[in-house]
């Protein structure tokens, strides 16, 4: 009864979260404008136009790879060709169709703002529970939240606001650990959703499935296996073999550079960085994957984060997942998560020209330092 309880009032706060949150999204869509090759376009939805669009595209038995949908994409968000502007090309695996399919029936305007939305509720009540794993007593519960939200501010503005895709799958992932044990059918279908941006969730992903093999927990692998089958199964109805298309356009260099790779740091210091979260990641991973009480996860994360190439500043989000269960006792450890959390906006700090470089490098390091202290 009372986790039916618990249940209950948490849906209910979301769906509070949800409305207020959608409110005020409606209200920003003609607020919030940047210039462009066409004149101002919208800041808000525009990571949103190209799976709307895609997906859209993919129900009239479309690839959404093709070159005319990423010219339709440009002219959702930009009113014409990209010019010299991120060319907003759909990037995702096409498994995603059957979880945006609905959206894609609404208009962009408002399938935008209730996505946006639904975002912003569900890493709310994220925070929420982060703050009360962190926290030791109501009071530290409650600072810690204050905390959290304050750094999560630059990340729901540069991507929340925008639509992004990648904190479904940062949402999926806490879902998949939290429900792993006690509802493997439900967590192995919260990680198939985790593969919607796979450079946001490669390696904790793999690290799930060889947990799940570790500990036979042969329901969550057989869910999230029949989940892929299904995702795979619809998105091949709509357009056929895609997956030819798709590493194509993962493989295309020029056309969105990212900010983090293997250049940001020369040789050898990027060779002495990769094999440091190789080696460290390595070695805590397989004393890790044979605890029952799921110590590999953090491990999993922080070596996506530091590792996986393909990454934008705002994937940085995802190492709030390494305090999941976490707790923070002394100052040390107040120090350290308070210094990760925070690192974005002591970025100002920074040249500008530098400050995504300094970002991707840096801020994996103090995640480092959380995961080793911090129990």
């Amino acid at each position: 009864m009372n986790s039916t309880k618990r249940l209950a009032q948490t849906l209910a706060l979301y769906a509070v979260l949800w409305a207020v949150a959608t409110l005020g999204f409606a209200w920003l869509w003609d607020q919030w404008m940047l210039s462009g090759p066409h004149g101002p376009y919208r800041w808000e939805g525009i990571d949103f136009a190209p799976y709307w669009v895609g997906t859209r595209a993919m129900s009239h038995h479309i690839n959404p790879y093709h070159s005319d949908v990423t010219r339709q994409i440009q002219e959702l968000v930009y009113g014409g060709p990209a010019a010299s502007n991120d060319p907003m090309p759909f990037v995702y695996p096409a498994w995603l169709f059957l979880l945006v399919f609905p959206l894609s029936l609404l208009p962009y305007k408002w399938a935008a703002i209730l996505f946006s939305g639904a975002l912003l509720a569900a890493t709310l009540l994220f925070l929420l529970k982060l703050a009360h794993d962190v926290g030791t007593t109501r009071r530290a519960q409650n600072i810690w939240f204050g905390i959290l939200a304050i750094g999560a501010l630059p990340f729901w503005v540069i991507s929340v606001t925008k639509g992004q895709l990648g904190y479904v799958g940062l949402l999926a992932l806490f879902l998949a650990y939290r429900l792993f044990d006690t509802m493997p059918i439900a967590g192995g279908i919260a990680l198939s959703i985790a593969t919607l941006k796979p450079s946001a969730t490669f390696i904790p992903v793999m690290v799930f499935l060889i947990a799940g093999l570790i500990h036979k927990n042969w329901k969550f692998l057989l869910a999230f296996l029949s989940s892929m089958v299904v995702l795979l199964a619809t998105s091949c109805l709509a357009v056929g073999n895609w997956c030819g298309d798709y590493v194509r356009v993962l493989i295309r260099t020029g056309d969105v550079p990212v900010l983090w790779s293997l250049d940001i740091l020369p040789f050898p210091w990027n060779a002495m960085y990769g094999l440091l979260f190789l080696g460290i990641g390595t070695w805590h991973l397989w004393r890790a994957l044979g605890e029952t009480k799921k110590a590999w996860f953090p491990i999993a994360v922080l070596l996506n984060l530091a590792l996986v190439p393909v990454h934008w500043i705002y994937d940085l989000f995802f190492g709030y997942l390494i305090l999941v269960d976490k707790k923070v006792r002394g100052w040390l450890d107040t120090i350290l998560v308070a210094t990760a959390v925070l690192a974005p906006w002591l970025l100002i700090l920074v040249p500008s020209n530098v400050r995504g470089a300094v970002a991707m490098v840096s801020i994996p390091l103090v995640w480092a330092l959380v995961v080793w202290k911090v129990r």
